[in-house]
């Protein structure tokens, strides 16, 4: 399919530290193709208590 973005599975761990203030935060991902020369950026809130 060329000319198409398709999205493939992927997953992501995150580590806190107990001296990591709680809070609301962001995580930013950028996925790059680098065949078609594209970039996607996504976001998601998180809150950690």
């Amino acid at each position: 399919m060329q000319g198409k973005l398709l999205p493939a599975p992927a997953s992501v761990s995150i580590a806190f530290d107990k001296t990591d203030a709680p809070g609301r935060y962001k995580i930013l991902a950028t996925a790059t193709d680098k065949v078609a020369g594209k970039k996607v950026q996504l976001s998601a809130p998180f809150t950690l208590q």
